[in-house]
């Protein structure tokens, strides 16, 4: 299967802007490595979400065209042959052949005209997946298939006519009937997406999805109704008793960004598409303007719960909270999301009835941030009652990007997905998940799964340098005398891990191995992990004793990176800047830290303060440095997001100190276990707080069996201990597969 997911109504769009006289189609469609030789000049449209961004035209002509398509930095390319042309010169061909083979090839055609045939008056194809779905248990797109009956409407307030800035309207030849569609003020109809054709001709890889197994139970039957009105407002009813869940609040599916004048913000076109238990909505935004413009902000209002009602805390844990709007507005809460959230989702749930949202779009080329939260509008959108809404703020003020806004002759595709379901007493404790599956489909589609192999055991880490340590005579502030390794070398350092190892310890992290700022302590942890090594001849002259340990030990080493995402180009500086992947002084200050990681023979590297770089940037950080050093475990810090996650593991507390004494991590990482089974989490075991909480003095060893204790809490709800205490491992502690318990079995994939 390609990477790049290729859809009818790609290359319907694609046949428009590149002047074919027809549509292109999946038929005739192959890989290729044709040289580019760019035929005419186009604006470069871009078409994001799910779909591949067209990067380059070659060899365009009026019976065939070849393209190269790239997403998220892979890069293929593609031609396109008519299939019409391309059956003439087979039946020219065949004229030479003997009889039996023409009447066997005449067969073999007659029948797939036949089922084409059945397909084209049937107007559906296999329906395994949408565009922006998934069936793949490897979590790549399943062959197209239609999409279900869908209504577009222009996306101003109340259904308005669409200004200049909507995308042109695309006709493509020889379509299935398109359903009805609304007109506003004369303008020209905004037609629905063409279904799906057969799929390419030559696929790279079979698709693994499996056939449906005959002895499972068929899917329930639908319990939520969705529609669209001519007003421009969604609803979304029970079935069994015609209860409306969400019903019209007169807020818009999109309001202009409010921190502008509305003319700043671009007017997208909007595709309704209902769906089992819910419904799809996919803005596009073409900005036709020499303008750069805002995106504004996607809702989905009239909510019809009480007062009080349950939502999700989704930082990490998805832990359920209580909200209650006191019947008066209500907009407290929700953040940013990729900057804190760990998705950009939003559930909510009265008695058995929850409904989840969440807007999927391309974090890494669009590069902006969107508030998510649960709000209680009032005034004139309390139309029928107070009730609650779902918000998407794109591009939020308090995490404002300038690289987020549209620019002229880009296009952009979002799409909002909401879905509702009835909670029965025999399900899974987290069955509210599946009003989220949609989201992961698409997420999966544009990143994959986590790119690193987990490893479930504890880690034991420890300062080499300390602040606490630093005087006159060791200004690095190197710990305890006879460890320093300015004067002594790696060999006492060397012999202590062989200590660490007969605990019972097989991963070490060393941390502030260069050293700890005396001038200017507010920068520490140092961005420098290795590169002062070369100042100290007895560190540099013994190092093999330090490269030589993962081998003569069995343990994997790692060094903790300080301040990786701000860089400093000296030592003990007051000054960084914050990394920035497109200057290449940048990269190379960085290079030198993560080659000199590498020499020293590690397999782990922690990112100390990684969220100082917007994820867009550090997402492209982190491949960066994996094709550098395949291998290599990237932890990040602090706890991360759904896409960060998938290049590096992710690091957080797991205890820490409250007025009711130490409070443990409040369960699993459940989104973690729903979007990336197979993750990685770490978390911190923190003894200066265990000695606190039970009366120890700051120098006093932790009995063992404490340490083990909360090791064990924290290990069995999902996350890695770390320690940098010196506990003897009796048992192994190992960070639990918590996903196999926390999420419902059909989707522990």
């Amino acid at each position: 299967m390609s990477l790049l997911p290729i859809t009818a109504t790609l290359l319907a769009s694609l046949s428009v802007h590149a002047g074919l006289e027809g549509p292109m189609t999946t038929q005739g469609l192959v890989p290729t490595t044709g040289e580019v030789r760019t035929a005419q000049a186009l604006a470069r449209p871009t078409f994001s979400g799910l779909s591949p961004l067209v990067t380059t035209w070659f060899e365009a002509g009026t019976t065939g065209v070849a393209l190269e398509l790239s997403q998220m930095g892979r890069t293929t390319r593609w031609r396109w042959v008519d299939p019409r042309a391309a059956e003439e010169a087979q039946q020219g061909s065949t004229q030479e052949q003997p009889a039996q083979d023409k009447k066997k090839k005449g067969d073999k055609a007659a029948k797939k005209d036949k089922s084409s045939s059945s397909s084209s008056s049937s107007g559906s194809s296999s329906g395994r997946n949408s565009r922006w779905g998934s069936n793949g248990r490897d979590g790549t797109p399943a062959d197209p298939a239609p999409p279900a009956e869908a209504e577009a409407v222009p996306g101003a307030p109340g259904g308005a006519e669409p200004d200049s800035t909507s995308p042109p309207v695309i006709e493509p030849e020889e379509v299935a009937p398109t359903p009805d569609v609304i007109e506003e003020g004369g303008s020209d109809p905004i037609i629905e997406e063409p279904p799906a054709e057969d799929p390419p001709a030559v696929d790279p890889e079979p698709d693994p999805t499996p056939d449906p197994d005959p002895a499972l139970p068929p899917a329930p039957a639908p319990e939520f109704s969705a529609s669209f009105d001519s007003a421009g407002f969604a609803s979304l009813h029970e079935i069994s008793s015609g209860r409306g869940v969400i019903t019209p609040n007169q807020m818009p599916l999109w309001k202009p960004d409010r921190n502008v004048p509305d003319d700043q913000s671009l007017v997208p076109t909007m595709m309704f598409t209902p769906k089992d238990n819910g419904f799809d909505i996919e803005y596009v935004f073409h900005n036709t303007t020499n303008e750069e413009k805002r995106v504004g902000d996607f809702q989905v209002g009239g909510i019809r719960f009480g007062r009080q009602v349950y939502t999700r805390e989704f930082h990490f844990t998805g832990a359920e909270r209580m909200l209650d709007h006191h019947n008066q507005n209500y907009y407290e809460g929700g953040d940013d999301y990729p900057a804190a959230y760990y998705s950009p989702v939003c559930v909510v749930r009265e008695g058995n009835t929850v409904i989840g949202a969440a807007l999927a779009y391309d974090v890494p080329n669009y590069k902006h941030n969107v508030k998510v939260r649960l709000e209680s509008p009032g005034g004139l959108y309390s139309h029928s009652g107070r009730n609650w809404q779902f918000l998407f703020r794109a591009n939020p003020e308090d995490r404002y990007s300038e690289e987020g806004n549209i620019k002229p002759g880009e296009t952009r595709t979002y799409r909002l997905t909401v879905r509702a379901l009835n909670l029965k007493p025999s399900d899974h404790e987290n069955e509210w998940l599946r009003t989220l599956v949609p989201y992961r489909d698409f997420h999966r589609q544009i990143y994959g799964r986590v790119r690193y192999q987990r490893d479930d055991r504890p880690v034991w880490a420890s300062e080499i340098a300390a602040t606490s340590e630093i005087a006159p005579d060791n200004p690095m502030g190197w710990v305890l005398p006879q460890f320093r390794p300015d004067i002594n070398g790696w060999g006492p350092w060397a012999d202590k891990l062989r200590g660490v190892r007969d605990l019972g310890f097989r991963r070490i992290l060393l941390i502030c191995a260069g050293g700890v700022y005396k001038d200017n302590p507010v920068n520490n942890f140092p961005y420098q992990i290795t590169s002062t090594w070369q100042q100290f001849p007895p560190m540099t002259d013994t190092l093999d004793e330090l490269t030589g340990l993962p081998t003569e030990l069995g343990i994997d080493l790692g060094f903790w990176w300080g301040r990786s995402a701000q860089v400093m180009r000296t030592w003990d500086t007051p000054d960084y800047e914050i990394m920035d992947v497109d200057n290449p002084e940048h990269v190379q200050c960085g290079m030198q830290e993560v080659d000199g990681v590498i020499a020293a023979n590690a397999t782990m590297l922690g990112l100390d303060t990684f969220a100082w770089m917007p994820v867009w940037d550090s997402y492209r950080w982190l491949e960066m440095m994996l094709e550098r050093r395949p291998g290599m475990k990237f932890i990040a810090e602090p706890a991360t997001n759904d896409i960060i996650h998938t290049l590096a593991g992710t690091y957080t507390y797991g205890l820490w100190e409250t007025e009711n004494g130490l409070e443990i991590i409040d369960g699993p990482p459940l989104m973690a276990d729903f979007m990336h089974p197979g993750h990685e989490a770490w978390a911190r075991v923190n003894g200066d707080a265990i000695r606190r909480a039970h009366g120890l003095a700051p120098l006093d060893d932790i009995p063992d069996e404490l340490t083990r204790m909360y090791m064990r809490q924290v290990a069995d709800r999902g996350w890695v201990p770390v320690v940098h205490d010196n506990p003897v491992l009796t048992t192994s502690i190992n960070a639990v597969r918590t996903w196999e318990t926390t999420i419902p079995a059909d989707l522990q994939y």
